[in-house]
Parts: structure tokens; C-alpha cells; sequence
């Protein structure tokens, strides 16, 4: 099974923090490291589009800067139903319909630490290049890794289901694996 980073496509906006006091970003980072929990929708997250994205497209149905939260477009919420089951966080933005999820699926064990390129400090991991070893038995489609808390990976379904719908945004790096 083939694994996949994913970050945002750089041909679309990209949507930013809107300046409030807590920012999504701040919050996502947070989140990541288990430094707050998400309180079912309690608080609500203002985003805009970069002004620096004028010339880009808007028609992006993903957006990744505010990793662990991924947030998409409607349609690709409604066609990607791997992503339903994760807590909803939520969302301001310039689209209506706009879905912000908080992946919360974290795979142990899955970092290959005498192949991955990282420093390891008091503060944690820097993963410069990481090398998974996954379990023969897992069938997540979306997950995080520990070691590495604000990188999306995904797996060969979720790519080809975002192909299949011709949903658009994303862009796809695929990670080297272990035996």
C-alpha cells in the first residue's frame, strides 16, 4: 500500500487566520501536540483567503495550512466519507459549506527511526524526511504519526478517491516505506 503526504496544490488560495485573539492556526497546533482538546463546535474560527493568492483560484476543495485541521469543500466531505468520522471544528470563511475536521487518527509505531532523517531534542521530533513502516493489518485512509503531529498522510485509497471525483487542491508526495 502506497502512503502520501499531502499539502495544499500551490495553483489555489490558500486560507489564513482572520485575526482573532485564538487563531485556527494556534489552535491546530495545539491540538497536534495535545495541548488543548476540541469541545464539540464550542468555538467558532474566522479564516480568510491569503491576500497574496490574488491571481489563484478559489475552487480549491482542500485546504491544509491549518494541519491537523484539514479543511475541505462540501463536496469533497460529502465524497470522501472516511472524513465524517472525524470531530468537526467550527468554521467562518469566505465559502459557505466549507468542512473543518480535526484528524485525530495517530498511528504509533509507525515511524522508522533508523531510516527517518530527524533531531531528536527536549522538545520532541523535527522530522526532516520520515520513513513509515505500516502495519500490513491497517486500513486507516487518513492519519498522523506521533513523531510528526501536523503532517496529513494518506493512503493510495484516499488518493484515488480524490482523483475518481475529480476533486482538486491537494497535492500528493508519496513516502518511502520500510519493510
Amino acid at each position: 500500500m502506497k502512503i502520501y503526504s499531502i499539502t495544499q496544490n500551490d495553483k489555489y488560495k490558500t486560507l489564513v487566520d482572520a485575526g482573532q485573539v485564538e487563531s485556527l492556526q494556534e489552535f491546530a497546533t495545539k491540538l497536534a501536540y495535545g495541548d488543548a482538546i476540541l469541545e464539540s463546535e464550542k468555538q467558532s474560527y474566522r479564516v480568510i483567503y491569503n491576500s497574496d493568492d490574488k491571481n489563484k483560484s478559489a475552487f480549491s476543495d482542500f485546504f491544509t495550512f491549518f494541519r491537523p485541521i484539514l479543511v475541505v469543500s462540501e463536496k469533497a466531505y460529502d465524497a470522501l466519507g472516511f472524513l465524517q468520522v472525524f470531530p468537526r471544528v467550527k468554521l467562518l470563511g469566505p465559502r459557505a459549506g466549507d468542512v473543518a475536521v480535526f484528524v485525530t487518527e495517530l498511528l504509533s509505531d509507525a515511524f522508522d527511526v533508523d531510516q527517518s532523517d530527524y533531531d531528536k531534542g527536549e522538545g520532541g521530533y523535527v522530522v526532516y524526511k520520515a520513513v513509515l513502516k505500516i502495519p500490513e493489518n491497517y486500513k486507516g485512509e487518513i492519519f498522523r504519526i506521533p513523531e510528526n503531529p501536523q503532517v496529513l498522510y494518506v493512503s493510495q485509497v484516499f488518493k484515488d478517491a480524490v482523483e475518481s471525483q475529480g476533486l482538486r487542491g491537494v497535492a500528493f508526495k508519496e513516502v518511502t516505506q520500510s519493510c
